[in-house]
């Protein structure tokens, strides 16, 4: 099996078309403990798909992307969504500096909400050495909420905690204010927010919020091509990707190679053309075929000597495929079979040798996905 779909996904590599891309998203997942990751590359506009895998998450492993692709190809990207990852906007810059590089909103939020909970989680430790009222213990999802997310009784217990002056507290307030930024329309607006809101944190001494703002801060001119490319790109569609990627590994209960997890995703994810089949499927009966089934065509005859003739199949009472009289060709030649009268419907067509059949009769009618009862 996995040979077959190794086989489909290599053709499909071969043979898919990559012009047309103007928009990326780039972002990384975990596929093995012990910090094992893999780079993947989508396109998030027109037809969204997978494509490119690359093992750890260095430059080299995203450079191999676009080196991979033509000149024309890298020059009609206009857009890039990634997250915040050094090695990515290097290598990003590098390649296509005339693309508009995004930071989107999700993953600044994550790490802002990571930031909050390392302040909590620091809070309770001191807490408890101190001999101080647990308050914020299991008080986890009260502060990373949205409030309109809240549930009566979270909504509650954050109003208790809100009452003490806790640098918790203090986190939440600034997380809560920077939403704000978001409700902007005009990027030299947003960027005064911005600059007032890391000034606001970098005086709160609340460690991890400063590390957040020294961020925001390097990275302030990607960040606010949020707002020039806003309804154009969306982080959305990585994110959706990554969740069918995750799940494509849970769903094999993990992989043993790097090849067999990035055969598995492009056969999910990548929408690669499929190879032409050996025998094509209709709907319908009689001689001339019934109705094509979009995506199975049929595999051009092998060249042989004069014209292959066609053989028309029934099915008689007892439900065996058998030949009209008289249409046994004579020489060793392919012909072409189609079955007439089949009673689910989709008689196939394909090829047959003579020598497969006897006194008339189909011998082997499954080899050619014939399935009578």
């Amino acid at each position: 099996m996995f040979r077959s779909v190794k086989h489909a996904v290599e053709w499909g590599l071969a043979h898919r078309d990559l012009s047309g891309i103007e928009a990326i998203g780039v972002d990384e997942i975990q596929w093995r403990s012990g910090h094992t990751y893999l780079t993947l590359v989508y396109q998030i506009d027109g037809a969204k798909r997978l494509l490119w895998v690359a093992q750890e998450r260095t430059e080299q492993s995203l450079r191999g992307f676009f080196t991979s692709l033509t000149a024309e190809v890298r020059s009609g990207i206009r857009f890039v969504c990634s997250d915040m990852w050094r090695q990515y906007l290097n290598v990003i810059a590098e390649q296509i500096p005339a693309a508009l590089h995004v930071l989107d909103r999700f993953h600044i939020m994550r790490n802002m909400n990571m930031a909050l909970d390392d302040v909590r989680r620091a809070e309770v430790a001191q807490l408890q050495r101190d001999g101080y009222e647990p308050i914020l213990t299991k008080a986890r999802w009260c502060l990373l909420k949205r409030p309109e997310n809240l549930t009566d009784h979270q909504e509650v217990r954050l109003k208790e905690i809100l009452q003490y002056n806790l640098k918790s507290v203090r986190a939440h307030l600034l997380r809560e204010d920077f939403q704000r930024f978001w409700e902007y329309t005009s990027p030299e607006w947003a960027m005064k927010f911005l600059d007032a809101w890391c000034t606001r944190t970098m005086r709160s001494r609340i460690v991890p919020m400063k590390k957040i703002a020294r961020s925001l801060r390097r990275h302030r001119h990607l960040i606010l091509n949020w707002f020039r490319a806003r309804g154009t790109i969306s982080s959305g569609v990585v994110e959706g990707f990554n969740g069918k990627a995750k799940l494509t590994t849970r769903k094999a209960f993990g992989f043993r190679t790097p090849k067999g997890i990035e055969i598995a995703l492009f056969h999910v994810l990548g929408r690669l053309p499929e190879p032409a089949f050996t025998h094509r499927f209709c709907r319908g009966g009689g001689e001339k075929g019934g109705e094509h089934v979009p995506g199975h065509e049929q595999r051009p005859a092998p060249a042989v000597e004069g014209r292959a003739e066609r053989l028309v199949l029934d099915l008689d009472a007892d439900r065996t495929v058998v030949a009209h009289a008289g249409q046994l060709p004579h020489e060793p030649r392919p012909v072409d079979l189609a079955v007439a009268g089949n009673p689910r419907g989709v008689p196939p067509v394909g090829e047959v040798e003579p020598a497969d059949l006897v006194h008339g009769r189909l011998v082997e009618p499954h080899v050619l996905g014939v399935h009578v009862e």
